[in-house]
């Protein structure tokens, strides 16, 4: 929980550094964090669709533009629901691990830091590897 909680920190302090008020950081924070879960589950059903053919995906495609938006929010938000949920419940701890960080030492810092840097380039090299070889596969 500890580096879930510090992915959303360094998300957070991205956007106080860019001027932003608590309430938009926060915010802002809050809907990339989502979408890098969202990001990771997409990863994880295209590799279940790749692995044994099951056609998850295609059920968000097929049909009109206005039905395949719904379809896609009403998978989203639960997602976006039960991240804020899991706030609210945790808020405590969350709010312990915030102050946590602040008082890390630089090497600490230094070495969640990179493993925040190289999560965020695995989930996109997954996702835009598994995206290309499904691609490649189709042709």
């Amino acid at each position: 929980m500890k580096f879930i909680v510090f992915v959303y920190y360094k998300l957070f302090n991205i956007y106080i550094k860019k001027e932003y008020s608590d309430f938009l950081a926060n915010f802002n924070a809050f809907i990339s964090f989502g979408f890098i879960i969202i990001a990771n589950l997409f990863v994880a059903l295209i590799s279940v669709q790749a692995l044994f053919n099951i056609k998850i995906i295609n059920f968000f495609v097929h049909g009109d533009v206005f039905s395949n938006r719904i379809k896609i929010f009403l998978a989203i938000a639960p997602i976006y629901i039960i991240i804020y949920i899991t706030y609210l419940i945790k808020k405590e701890s969350i709010l312990l691990y915030f102050d946590l960080f602040k008082k890390m030492s630089k090497e600490e810092l230094i070495t969640l830091n990179r493993f925040f840097i190289i999560y965020l380039i695995a989930s996109i090299a997954i996702l835009f590897g598994l995206v290309t070889i499904i691609i490649l596969l189709k042709r």
